[in-house]
């Protein structure tokens, strides 16, 4: 995070609480068809999303702006190659991740000149999942 930025945020956090946007995997899985993932290959790979279907990201996103969320979080929480190369998407994390860093700039931007500060950032937490036994082994293969 740059200086300007960072104090950009602690200027907000010593004057009020900041809020953060919600569950953005969660929603996605329940707005969902198999087609909207980019195929039932890549069926519950909501990274993927970014791409395949943007505007419901997007949509997502605005949705949580107009609450009054000040942080939004990319939908990016699997997009590590690992998590990806489950979906054989392992060469495609960086496009996959560009995609929705983009988005999510584009709508804190919007929200921007509405004249609120929102800032986008990338996933806090990054989530621990379960590979299978093939991965794991490619993995950890020297």
């Amino acid at each position: 995070m740059n200086s300007l930025r960072r104090q950009e945020l602690d200027d907000a956090l010593a004057t009020r609480i900041l809020i953060l946007d919600g569950a953005m995997g969660s929603i996605l899985q329940s707005r969902l068809r198999v087609e909207d993932y980019g195929g039932a290959h890549l069926e519950n790979c909501t990274d993927n999303v970014s791409r395949a279907n943007p505007g419901v990201v997007y949509a997502v996103h605005r949705s949580y702006l107009e609450a009054g969320a000040d942080i939004i979080e990319t939908n990016s929480f699997n997009g590590h190659p690992v998590s990806l190369g489950e979906f054989g998407l392992q060469t495609e994390a960086y496009d996959i991740n560009y995609a929705a860093a983009g988005l999510a700039r584009t709508a804190a931007d919007l929200e921007g000149a509405c004249g609120r500060i929102v800032k986008p950032c990338r996933m806090i937490l990054p989530k621990l999942r379960r590979l299978s036994k093939p991965s794991t082994q490619r993995i950890l293969s020297p």
